[in-house]
C-alpha cells in the first residue's frame, strides 16, 4: 500500500469494461432450490450501519493504523430486496445490503484539484454488505443460523461499480452467502478526477483493508454483521480488472492475503504490474471462468490462468459469451455462472462433497457452457 503520493505504473494491457430468480434460503450448509424467482420488490427501509446500530442520522467509521486515524463520517444506507420464499412455513426471505465508505489509515492519495495544484488525502473505498434476512409480521433481522455464511469479496471491472453486478451478487447472496462489493478509489466513473486504471497495482492491498474491516465488523456486538458471516470461509472474486486484483490477492507473492480460502476469476488475467509470482506455493481452489467471444479480455487470458494454476482448479467456458453480460444481465449465462459458483464455494468452503459432482453437471449446459477441471 502506497505510504507517499501516488505514483501510478500502467498496466501492460489496454483498459477493458469501457462500457459502463433468486433462491429460497435453506438451512445452513444446503444449497437453495433451484428455480427462477422474482425479486418482489424493492424496499428503503430505516438506517442501519455497518458499523453502528446507533438510531443517530449518521455513520462514522474510524480506522486506526500507526500514529495516523482518519475518520469518515457518511450516511448509512439500507436496501432490502424482498424475494419469495419460506423456512420452516414462516420466514420470509430477502436480500439485504448495507453501505460504507472507508479511509485507508497511513495513505496518502494525491489528485490534481482542477486549479494547478493537488488535493491529497487518504485512500477511500465504498462497500457495499449483502446478506439474506428474514422478513415476518414482526421484524426483519439478518439470516443466522447454525454456522455462520461464507464470505464472498467481489472486486468490479475498470470504470465499473459494484452495482452494475447486481444480478450476479443476489443471486449469489440467495445461495446463502454474505457478499461484499468494493469500489476502489480511482475505478469507477464517479471517481475523483476520473478513473485511472493504473491504480490497479493498488487494489489489492484495498482489498486486504476492507476485509480487515469487514472482520471487525463481524467481530462487534454493535455492529449489523455481528455473527453474519465466518471469517475462516472467504472467496475473493472479481470481473476483469477486478478478476485481475483477485487472482493477485489470491495468488501472486506480491499481495498474498492467506485469509483467501478460495477465488473465482470471472474473464480475468495475470498482470506484469503486479511483480510476484503467480502461483508459487499457493494450492487454493481457483475456479475461472470466460467468455469464448470476449475480444476485451481474450480467452488466452483465461487460458494462461488455468494453465499455471495449482490443482484444484476447474475452466467454465461461456460458449458464444461477451465480456461483461454474463455477469450482469439474467440470461442463461449468468444462471451457470452462478449455479456453477455457488457449487465451488459449497464444495471447497463448505465441505459438500457433492457439490463439486453438481459443478460439473451445472457447468455442461449444451450451446451454453461446458467445464474442464483437467490437471
Amino acid at each position: 500500500m502506497v505510504t507517499g503520493e501516488l505514483s501510478f505504473k500502467v498496466p501492460s494491457q489496454s483498459s477493458r469494461d469501457q462500457p459502463s430468480a433468486q433462491r429460497v434460503l435453506p438451512p445452513r450448509r444446503h444449497r437453495l432450490i433451484r428455480s427462477t424467482l422474482i425479486f418482489l420488490a424493492i424496499v428503503i427501509i430505516g438506517v442501519i450501519g455497518i458499523v453502528s446500530l446507533s438510531p443517530s442520522p449518521s455513520v462514522t467509521t474510524t480506522i486506526s493504523g500507526g500514529s495516523n486515524t482518519t475518520s469518515t463520517t457518511v450516511p448509512p444506507t439500507t436496501t432490502t430486496v424482498a424475494l419469495p420464499g419460506t423456512v420452516q412455513g414462516a420466514s420470509l426471505y430477502g436480500v439485504q445490503s448495507d453501505t460504507m465508505s472507508i479511509s485507508e489509515a497511513n495513505t496518502n492519495l494525491c489528485l490534481p484539484n482542477g486549479q494547478g495544484g493537488t488535493l491529497c488525502g487518504p485512500r477511500t473505498i465504498t462497500v457495499g454488505v449483502y446478506y439474506p434476512y428474514i422478513a415476518n409480521a414482526a421484524n426483519q433481522t439478518p439470516y443466522r443460523g447454525n454456522d455462520r455464511l461464507p464470505l464472498v469479496l467481489f472486486a468490479p471491472g475498470f470504470n465499473e461499480p459494484y452495482t452494475t453486478y447486481l444480478p450476479l451478487i443476489n443471486s449469489l447472496v440467495g445461495d446463502g452467502f454474505v457478499v461484499a462489493g468494493i469500489n476502489f478509489p480511482l475505478n469507477t466513473p464517479s471517481s475523483p478526477g476520473g478513473p485511472n486504471e493504473a491504480d490497479i497495482v493498488n487494489q489489492p492491498s484495498d482489498m486486504t483493508y476492507a476485509l480487515t474491516q469487514l472482520i471487525d465488523d463481524e467481530q462487534s456486538p454493535t455492529s449489523a454483521l455481528y455473527g453474519l458471516f465466518d471469517p475462516a470461509k472467504v472467496v475473493a472474486t472479481g470481473q476483469s480488472d477486478g478478476g485481475d486484483t483477485v487472482l493477485a490477492l489470491a495468488d501472486n507473492s506480491c499481495c498474498r492475503d492467506k485469509r483467501i480460502d478460495a477465488v473465482i476469476v470471472f474473464s480475468g488475467a495475470e498482470l506484469s504490474s503486479y511483480k510476484g509470482t503467480y502461483f508459487s506455493g499457493t494450492t487454493i481452489p481457483i475456479l475461472v471462468i470466460q467468455g469464448t467471444n470476449d475480444v476485451i479480455n481474450v480467452p488466452a487470458d483465461s487460458d494462461q490462468i488455468y494453465s499455471g494454476a495449482n490443482t484444484p482448479k476447474y475452466y467454465l467456458h461461456l460458449i458464444g459469451a461477451d465480456h461483461l453480460t454474463p455477469y450482469t444481465s439474467n440470461d442463461q449465462y449468468l444462471q451457470v455462472v452462478n449455479n456453477v459458483s455457488a457449487d465451488f464455494i459449497d464444495g471447497y468452503i463448505l465441505g459438500q462433497t457433492s457439490a463439486l459432482t453438481k459443478m460439473i453437471s451445472d457447468g455442461t449446459v449444451a450451446g451454453v457452457a461446458s467445464i474442464d477441471n483437467s490437471p
